[in-house]
């Protein structure tokens, strides 16, 4: 009775797949080339279909268009930096300024991460409570 109910919709797939399955029988050093070339070809095959604007980038929100020029330069400088002491002195004092902003406005969240951490700190030591 079960194999009434499994009709094949493809005999040409339904042949494919069995002659497949008995040459990886007969030839178990082919089964990774074999799974490799078909994940490869079905990437290529799906290639096809992605989104030619993925939804999760979007520039507008990022407001990648508003990042001003020095922010890239200090992005893209080399280690250790190609650029003269009186450049690095300022990006250093930008990032102390955003740094004081973010110590003024926010108490209760660094409050909040204090108590994480203690909390947090007995399990990385070993310690039972």
């Amino acid at each position: 009775m079960v194999w009434r109910s499994l009709r094949v919709e493809e005999p040409h797939h339904h042949r494919l797949v069995h002659i497949l399955f008995i040459m990886l029988v007969c030839f178990p050093e082919l089964i990774l080339p074999t799974m490799f070339l078909y994940m490869f070809l079905i990437g290529v095959w799906n290639y096809r279909f992605r989104p030619r604007y993925p939804p999760h980038m979007n520039t507008k929100i990022s407001h990648v268009e508003a990042v001003h020029p020095d922010e890239l330069d200090e992005e893209f400088d080399t280690y250790p930096t190609s650029r003269s002491p009186e450049i690095v002195r300022m990006r250093y004092d930008r990032l102390r300024s955003v740094g004081e902003v973010l110590l003024d406005e926010a108490p209760e969240v660094q409050a909040q991460d204090a108590v994480g951490a203690g909390e947090f700190l007995p399990s990385i030591v070993g310690e039972n409570r």
